[in-house]
């Protein structure tokens, strides 16, 4: 799960989530996420995510949906938006204990399995705009980009 893993757990009693949480020893954790509004928006940072990528039809047995929440997470913990893409790939891996290289071929995996699926247009109604046109399929990078977007933004 590595050094910022979050646990979703949808549809819990909010009682029962911070019972679990003393019990497993991460109270702390829990403290002071909830001071910041901690696990509550990681379950709805999840819940939105999901609902992107559901939207636009990547299923969400890929590894490479796994590897994009975890992407967009080392986002919102404050990535630097200047740094490279490998260094996303990188921090991903270490969450995820595994290599940059998977990581990169997942998410190229995933996203075109998901474009392969459906048409251009669909991923145009997800995200609200005229980004993709018939024949442009997303790199990596402009997807994460939109995602994180839809996912902080929207």
């Amino acid at each position: 799960m590595g050094k910022s893993g979050f646990i979703a757990i949808i549809g819990v009693d909010e009682n029962f989530i911070d019972e679990i949480m003393k019990m497993s020893g991460r109270a702390d954790t829990v403290i002071s996420d909830m001071e910041i509004g901690g696990y509550k928006s990681i379950i709805g940072q999840n819940r939105k995510i999901t609902e992107v990528l559901n939207g636009i039809g990547m299923p969400p047995h890929l590894c490479g949906a796994k590897f994009l929440r975890a992407a967009v997470e080392v986002f919102s913990d404050g990535f630097k938006d200047n740094k490279r893409l490998y260094d996303v790939y990188k921090e991903v891996a270490e969450m995820c204990l595994t290599t940059p290289s998977k990581v990169e071929r997942s998410i190229r995996n995933a996203i075109e399995t998901a474009w392969n699926r459906n048409s251009y247009s669909r991923f145009n109604a997800v995200f609200g705009k005229n980004v993709f046109g018939r024949y442009d399929k997303p790199t990596n990078g402009e997807f994460i980009a939109l995602l994180v977007d839809k996912v902080k933004y929207f």
